[in-house]
């Protein structure tokens, strides 16, 4: 599931965002708070429309960026700095899915596997 909303300039593919009401955009996300979506394309602009938009996913499988190191076994998604990594008492709105069996662990910054619920 996904739309078409207004985020920040600065927003790239795999950026998890969150809405802002002060900004009245989405823009980076630092904690679980909902509503929270994934950046599904890198900002952009849109004809006869102010400001960047970018489609966004809220629900299901998507890539997300990681902000640390996730282990091949994935875990509980937490967020800050507008990436996921893994906390197993988070709790949280979803989970990293373990790491393919042909693959590493993937270092902060690169785009892992995340089910959001």
């Amino acid at each position: 599931m996904f739309s078409i909303v207004k985020v920040h300039e600065s927003i790239v593919k795999g950026d998890v965002v969150t809405w802002s009401d002060v900004d009245q955009m989405f823009i980076l996300a630092t904690t679980q708070h909902a509503p929270l979506g994934v950046a599904d394309e890198d900002a952009r602009t849109l004809d006869n429309h102010d400001g960047f938009y970018a489609a966004v996913k809220y629900a299901g499988l998507t890539f997300a960026k990681a902000s640390r190191e996730i282990p091949i076994s994935g875990g509980e998604m937490q967020i800050e700095n507008g990436g996921v990594y893994v906390d197993n008492n988070a709790n949280g709105h979803g989970i990293i899915c373990p790491i393919p069996f042909d693959q590493t662990v993937k270092p902060a910054g690169e785009l892992v596997l995340i089910h959001i619920r």
